[in-house]
């Protein structure tokens, strides 16, 4: 399943099969920061957050979105 940008901002990210489906929840505030550092060109290493953490996964995952909407607009 693919999430918009909306979906993700209110962050609710489908994980697991069918029949083990679940959620976790990003935190949107990290997911923009890493999403404006990502549109940014700046480097993944600026992610200000403990690796392992919601926030640095939420940051990372809007990171990889931002350097996709980054590209397209190349």
């Amino acid at each position: 399943m693919t999430l918009g940008l909306a979906s993700r901002e209110r962050g609710a990210v489908p994980i697991g099969g069918a029949a083990g489906a679940r959620s976790l929840q990003q935190d949107p505030q990290a997911w923009r920061s890493g999403f404006d550092a990502g549109a940014a060109g700046k480097l993944y290493t600026a992610c200000p957050y403990p690796a392992g953490s919601t926030e640095a996964w939420s940051w990372s995952s809007g990171f990889t979105e931002g350097q996709a909407k980054r590209r397209s607009e190349e």
